[in-house]
């Protein structure tokens, strides 16, 4: 943890800026950074989430996989949001799309950069996407985001009947495994 205070340190104070997690969320948020190598030198946003909950190697293993874009709605059907999905569906770790500058990338800037910031450890990830691989995350990022969010119309995908039969229930996104909440960071940073 010492290094990853150092690294950060004026850009963000790892122990003090991110809010304790809610129930079922990761809390974080997004820094604006300097680029992470020669491959990358662009300045680009990082996010930093909150995951004490998290055994190390768990999470490393989680985060190593393949990232894929998911789709996920509410109860009453008429919220729509996308998601990048770090790990399995039922316990992996959504990251909004609308909401996490850190997803959006391009042929200039190609890492996805999340810093998990654990009680004694932080575990700084990186996908770096190139060629077919970029080509098909930015793909699938706008195919997923052209129905959800203010582009969601839950009546061309159901009938009235149906949206009347779910009327009552939650209007939340809940996702089966841990989804993160970003928040912005106070303006004292350390």
């Amino acid at each position: 943890m010492p290094e990853a205070q150092q690294r950060f340190q004026g850009f963000i104070d790892l122990q003090k800026t991110l809010p304790e997690n809610e129930p079922g969320t990761l809390s974080g948020t997004e820094v604006w950074l300097p680029g992470c190598s020669d491959a990358d030198p662009h300045p680009h946003y990082v996010l930093f989430v909150r995951a004490a909950e998290f055994e190390r190697d768990a999470l490393v293993a989680t985060c190593s996989q393949h990232l894929r874009q998911i789709n996920w709605e509410s109860e009453n059907l008429e919220h729509k949001q996308s998601f990048v999905l770090m790990g399995a569906k039922e316990t992996g770790i959504y990251v909004p799309l609308w909401s996490s500058g850190c997803l959006r990338i391009s042929e200039r800037q190609c890492t996805i950069r999340v810093v998990f910031i654990g009680s004694d450890w932080a575990v700084d990830t990186r996908h770096h996407l190139t060629g077919e691989d970029l080509d098909d995350y930015m793909i699938g990022c706008q195919v997923h985001m052209d129905s959800t969010g203010p582009h969601y119309k839950p009546w061309r995908m159901y009938s009235e009947e149906t949206l009347n039969a779910m009327k009552g229930l939650s209007g939340n996104i809940e996702v089966p495994g841990r989804m993160v909440r970003t928040s912005v960071p106070a303006a004292d940073l350390g």
